[in-house]
């Protein structure tokens, strides 16, 4: 009877301990389940945003390297004589440098990631570390940027507008509209109060080629850091594409 006894507690116990290690089990299958599930869903989040940052970083590219082509233009024509030079296509190559690119960029899932410290649902230790420096990728892009900006308020329009007509240069761009083809509602030109000018002659103006070749330089170097972000962007959503599909 006590051997019988000795037993049935054997078993009974046998069987608490298997039931607590199942429901450990169940729980950490159900939490890597939950974790899993988190983890796709943040990264097709993910996958959304690199592709609308890609499509902006193309367009922005694209303007970029049409805003060069443009000064380049006007260094070919500064070379040639006046007499050679059509007014109207300085004015609008003029006019073609004369607008701004501001990049935006989707980071609502990185910053969401990075902010409430759901970045260690991502298994990816690469895909991390990538996400861990995306921003600071961002900010150096923005900063080539406003390097292009300030060229364009501080020195290209105050100089255009004490040597030429800039009412006429600006009303050529709002009807061309935006280099590179990029998106923007063109308005109606000004109805200018002067008799056209020739702006042929301030390509012999070496201060003003000076800004001209400032300007060039500024849009080369967003264009270098565009396209130092478009790979890492187009890395980073490799990174992610592999790990959605082995999801």
């Amino acid at each position: 009877m006590q051997r019988e006894s000795v037993r049935w507690l054997f078993l009974e116990g046998t069987a608490i301990v298997v039931s607590i290690l199942l429901a450990f089990a169940i729980d950490a299958w159900w939490d890597q389940a939950q974790k899993a599930q988190l983890e796709q869903t943040q990264l097709a989040s993910l996958k959304r945003d690199i592709q609308f940052n890609l499509e902006a970083l193309e367009e922005g590219l694209n303007f970029h390297r049409s805003v060069v082509e443009s000064a380049q233009r006007l260094f070919e024509l500064s070379a040639s004589p006046r007499e050679s030079r059509e007014p109207d296509e300085v004015d609008s190559l003029l006019g073609d440098l004369g607008w701004f690119w501001a990049i935006t960029f989707a980071t609502g899932t990185l910053d969401s990631l990075l902010s409430s410290g759901n970045l260690e649902v991502i298994d990816d230790h690469l895909l991390k570390s990538q996400l861990a420096s995306a921003l600071s990728s961002f900010e150096f892009v923005k900063s080539l940027e406003s390097q292009s900006y300030e060229v364009l308020h501080r020195d290209y329009w105050p100089t255009l507008a004490e040597k030429g007509y800039l009412p006429q240069i600006h009303s050529t761009a709002m009807r061309n509209g935006m280099p590179g083809g990029a998106r923007y509602e063109v308005q109606e030109p000004y109805a200018l109060m002067q008799p056209p000018t020739d702006h042929t002659s301030l390509l012999d103006d070496k201060e003003f080629m000076g800004i001209i070749l400032m300007k060039k330089a500024a849009h080369d170097d967003a264009i270098q850091a565009y396209t130092i972000s478009k790979f890492g962007h187009e890395t980073t959503l490799q990174i992610v594409e592999k790990n959605l599909e082995r999801g």
